[in-house]
């Protein structure tokens, strides 16, 4: 054989070793698997698959399916990553393939939280995406964790700005700097707000000395973990207040690797300004000159599980509120600080049944301080300090019964202020009851008594020359409930409810008596009395749909009706009557019409888009007992626009963050004071500019 022929064949004989051996190593395994979302285990469309260090790459089908053929052999790695959500890197060994066998196949089962979800070595799967995570609640409404991630602003990431996204629910007077909400016709004040199961009394940072001024709670959306909105008839667990209860759940601490997230925001535009046309400061106004106001929360707990059927949650918290504020003669100071030990249990005691008992006790202290300085005049000095104890127990149970499709719950609930003299006692039953295999119907009902933060005579008013003490009782309300629910397939419902709240307030008279020598004393002459009452009451249309795969979100529609008026009360004779009846007028939370509409939907495995849109047909710019007509400030309209794009890198993810706030620059004009025009005798209103068009944007860094 000549040299020549030798070299051919050499050369051969080495091209195909080489291409034996390449094409073992580079078409080694298929992959294939499926995504499913962590929340709710719905199979995710649309997130990229790619194996780091080489240029396979697959996006999931609607299915949450993908399929990545001729994977090359040796340690590799395949990275999953989506908007919105927390890119992982999942480790494999890819083996080499015998020659001339078909590809191995390696499948994964892999499941995705959201950027700012907590995620735990069990992920919990329920089986009803609208269902609550703990106690369940007629006429509940919860906010994933995507979903305050979506409806928060990136101006101001403030999980109540998401909240005021839920149907039914508003910006206090639609004024867009407050935090504080109404629900239903309920107001702020009577929404009991907790946070991993301790009743926090005021969670939002403001101006102190300035009824006007904005207003932020103190949780950022990457605090929570999950809200629950409960409007009416809710668990007596969640029963500090008689208007409705909030539910916070904060995030705790990922077993998971450690996540690094930085982010960076930015206003690109708009203007907001206050400008009181009526304002003529004469030379006696007192202004405010500057002023303080601080925050602060500590809890601290432990969860034993007795038995897997027993579960024991211990915790003690301790919450601050001060503030300071000094104008050109008065300087005040406030520091309420409050103490609480807590424990509840929770006792499956049998098949679809489930008992939760509680108590706690709490110590809420109050320190104020006044002085008072005027020209050519000493100092005046007004403190006051008072504590009180607090206990409360609550017993509730909820039962399923005719093969799940019965659910009934009700509980029991006794609270006691030291300083108070009654000691109410209050309950809740509801019922749900499945009556086709896509329809419900549910009904409940609750009386609520919501304590005063003091007992004794906080007041007192003059009934002709003589001094009347108030000393207020709880705040009583009875709630109903009456709704039906169609599924529309597994993750899309509508939702009818009507809702009644019916509320009065009573307190205590108590008149001066001298009575030598001992002096001035109390001598109640009326107990009990009703001072005035109001009701809330209307209807609601929800449809909603849950899902990360196509559009998702909520329209809501709510129609609501909120009275009050007050009653004359007779005294003993020779005194007259105290107080007055009138008519039922508007309450300063009766806005007829409002609706509140959502949607997300994520366009590529990297860009999400989604839009909110609030209305209302207007609060009251004022209440009045007289029967004039009611002024109200206007509509409220605002269009929100939010898009979001992320870049995923092999050891970190950036996320850009744009919006759009109030889109179509409606004027939504807030109260701020009235005058009577002495011409006409007419009461004119004055109002405020509220939030401009802002374009607004943002940059997250995950690592």
């Amino acid at each position: 054989m000549s040299s020549a022929t030798r070299r051919s064949t050499r050369f051969a004989f080495v091209l195909a070793l080489w291409i034996s051996f390449s094409g073992t190593a580079a078409h080694a395994t298929d992959l294939t698997g499926k995504i499913t979302n962590a929340q709710g285990g719905e199979p995710l469309g649309k997130v990229q698959v790619a194996v780091l260090g080489t240029t396979l790459v697959a996006v999931t089908a609607a299915d949450g399916t993908f399929r990545i053929a001729n994977a090359p052999a040796g340690e590799l790695a395949l990275q999953i990553s989506a908007v919105g959500y927390r890119t992982i890197s999942v480790p494999f060994k890819s083996p080499v393939a015998t020659e001339g066998a078909p590809n191995q196949v390696t499948d994964f089962a892999i499941s995705l939280v959201p950027d700012n979800f907590q995620r735990r070595e069990k992920v919990e799967v329920n089986a009803d995406i609208f269902a609550s995570p703990e106690w369940p609640a007629v006429g509940d409404m919860t906010l994933t964790s995507s979903e305050l991630q979506q409806t928060s602003t990136v101006l101001i990431n403030d999980p109540f700005r998401s909240l005021q996204a839920m149907p039914g629910v508003s910006a206090s007077g639609n004024n867009d700097l407050f935090a504080q909400f109404s629900v239903m016709g309920a107001p702020f004040e009577n929404v009991g707000i907790y946070v991993d199961d301790v009743f926090v009394p005021n969670l939002l940072h403001t101006v102190p000395g300035e009824q006007d001024a904005p207003t932020l709670s103190l949780l950022t959306g990457g605090d929570v973990a999950d809200m629950r909105l409960l409007p009416v008839a809710y668990p007596v667990r969640y029963a500090d207040a008689a208007g409705a209860a909030v539910v916070i759940r904060t995030r705790e601490g990922d077993p998971s690797p450690p996540l690094i997230h930085a982010s960076i925001g930015m206003a690109t535009g708009g203007q907001l300004g206050i400008n009181d046309p009526h304002t003529k400061v004469p030379p006696n106004t007192i202004l405010l000159v500057n002023g303080t106001s601080d925050l602060a929360v500590a809890r601290v707990g432990w969860k034993w599980a007795a038995s897997p059927k027993l579960l024991m949650d211990t915790r003690a918290a301790f919450v601050r509120t001060g503030d300071w504020q000094n104008d050109v003669q008065t300087t005040v100071r406030n520091l309420d600080r409050e103490w609480s030990v807590g424990t509840s249990i929770s006792w499956s005691w049998r098949h679809s049944a489930i008992l939760q008992t509680g108590y706690s006790l709490r110590r809420p202290h109050i320190n104020f301080s006044e002085v008072v300085t005027l020209p050519n005049m000493p100092p005046v000095f007004r403190t006051f300090r008072g504590s009180d104890v607090r206990q409360d127990f609550y017993i509730q149970n909820s039962q399923q019964f005719w093969h799940e499709r019965i659910r009934l719950q009700g509980g029991l609930r006794w609270s006691k202020l030291n300083t108070e003299r009654e000691q109410p006692v209050t309950g809740q039953l509801s019922a749900s009851l499945n009556i086709a295999s896509n329809t419900s119907v549910e009904f409940g009902w609750g009386r609520y008594a919501q304590l005063p933060d003091r007992g004794g005579v906080g007041g007192a008013s003059f009934v002709g020359k003589t001094l009347i003490g108030i000393a207020g009782l709880p705040y009583r309300s009875s709630q109903y409930i009456a709704a039906v629910e169609q599924r529309l397939g597994e993750r899309t419902r509508l939702r009818i409810e009507a809702f009644d709240r019916q509320n009065e307030s009573r307190a205590d008279l108590f008149t001066e008596v001298f009575m030598p020598p001992r002096g001035f004393l109390l001598t109640p002459i009326a107990r009990g009395v009703v001072l005035n009452r109001d009701h809330s009451r209307g209807l609601q249309f929800l449809l909603q749909r849950r899902s990360e795969n196509r559009l998702s979100g909520w329209i809501g529609y709510t129609y609501a009706q909120a009275r009050f008026r007050f009653y004359a009360v007779p005294l003993p004779s020779p005194l007259p009557v105290y107080g007055f009846d009138t008519p039922y007028s508007p309450t300063e939370q009766d806005q007829p019409h409002t609706a509140n509409v959502f949607g997300s939907f994520r366009l590529t495995p990297s860009i999400r888009l989604s839009a909110k849109a609030l209305y209302g047909s207007g609060f009251p710019a004022f209440t009045s007992i007289t029967p004039t007509p009611v002024q109200r400030v206007g509509p409220y309209e605002r269009l929100d626009l939010r898009g979001e794009k992320s870049w995923t890198f092999q050891r970190w993810k950036l996320s850009l963050y744009t919006e759009l706030l109030n889109v179509t620059d409606h004027d939504n004009r807030r109260f701020s004071g009235s005058y009577t025009d002495p011409v006409t005798g007419k009461t004119i209103i004055l109002t405020n500019p509220g939030l401009p068009f802002i374009p607004t944007a943002g940059l997250g860094f995950d690592f």
